[in-house]
């Protein structure tokens, strides 16, 4: 899960986390586990982006918003698919 901080300002109205470039960047290689993997998946055009680049909507914080989404959503799929760890219960 995804680490919340609080806004500069003190306020908290729609603040979990920031959704800058960056950051999205950062949660990209996290999931994807390189950076040569993120990069690629990033350029890529994506259709639960309407045909978009997963870069392209990182330049405003609604797109960062959409794409940090979407890449929960990769992630959670993965952890989902992927075989049990030795030892889990």
């Amino acid at each position: 899960m995804l680490a919340a901080s609080p806004r500069e300002d003190g306020g908290n109205i729609g603040a979990m986390h920031r959704h800058d470039a960056a950051y999205v960047v950062d949660i990209a290689v996290r999931v994807f586990g390189n950076p040569a993997k993120a990069a690629d998946w990033l350029d890529r055009p994506s259709v639960q982006l309407g045909g978009r680049a997963p870069r392209e909507l990182l330049a405003s914080e609604v797109g960062a918003r959409r794409v940090e989404e979407l890449l929960a959503q990769i992630d959670d799929d993965d952890r989902l698919h992927s075989p049990p760890t030795r030892g889990a219960r």
